[in-house]
């Protein structure tokens, strides 16, 4: 059995950063397993769709890649955000992008059936050290504004993914 994290390796990176580092980076919560969503097995489109890798935040929404379509990179899927309120929103078009959202949300998102939104502001004591990686690892440092990245994703992506996740919702 490998000792891989997952087929993605800047989420390989992520979560090696991430079990090396004692203070919280980023506004979110912790990695989880990566794969599919176990708690969605009653709907299996949904549960092969979506690969989930992190808790977004400490009250049960997860971040999750969206299969949307067989590609070998998953690195290029787009991230989506499945909100313990019952929403489901893209907030990033590809990993990279995710990972640099990481870097300048001022607060956890969450979100419900109608938008995404911060919540929980606390402060990540190890932020910089997160930026650094970024920048050392994939040449990239976060926009101003956390919502420029959810923004252009949700322009380019939201509807088609609200069409997939609405057609598979029971």
């Amino acid at each position: 059995m490998s000792s891989t994290y997952s087929p993605v390796p800047e989420l390989n990176l992520l979560k090696a950063f991430d079990d090396k580092t004692d203070e919280s980076y980023a506004h979110w919560a912790w990695m989880d397993e990566f794969g599919e969503l176990e708690f969605l097995r009653d709907t299996p489109e949904l549960m092969h769709g979506l690969l989930g890798f992190a808790s977004a935040n400490g009250s049960g929404s997860l971040y999750a890649l969206w299969k949307r379509d067989d590609r070998a990179d998953l690195a290029t899927l787009p991230v989506v955000l499945l909100g313990d309120e019952g929403g489901s929103h893209i907030v990033a078009r590809n990993v990279r992008e995710f990972l640099q959202l990481l870097g300048v949300l001022e607060a956890d998102l969450a979100c419900d059936e109608e938008c995404v939104f911060e919540r929980d502001e606390d402060e990540v004591p190890a932020q910089a050290e997160y930026l650094a990686w970024l920048e050392e690892n994939f040449g990239l440092t976060p926009p101003e504004d956390a919502w420029d990245i959810i923004g252009e994703a949700q322009e380019e992506l939201g509807e088609e993914f609200a069409d997939w996740i609405n057609a598979r919702t029971p």
